[in-house]
């Protein structure tokens, strides 16, 4: 499972060339990305007009959603833990 933070959403958007998304595509190989509900939020209220607000609620209409339970934060927060323990920080 591949999920994609909102940050990484947006510099893929505003990145005219595709560069950004082709490496995205490169690395994730054959898997498609997943989307969480706080990452469609957040892409949804950066919408700056009621065209670019409709083509989003398109484009994740279309899109696989994780939805997150306790266990899912419990495991999240242990997948931080164990990175920063071997020096790994997540930004």
């Amino acid at each position: 499972m591949i999920l994609i933070d909102t940050s990484l959403w947006i510099a893929m958007y505003r990145d005219r060339s595709g560069a950004l998304s082709a490496r995205v595509q490169t690395i994730s190989g054959a898997s498609s990305p997943t989307f969480v509900r706080p990452v469609a939020m957040e892409i949804l209220q950066g919408s700056v007009d009621e065209p670019e607000w409709n083509l989003i609620c398109e484009y994740l209409a279309d899109q696989k959603f994780t939805e997150l339970t306790e266990q899912t934060w419990i495991a999240a927060a242990r997948i931080y833990f164990e990175l920063r323990r071997v020096g790994k920080t997540v930004r």
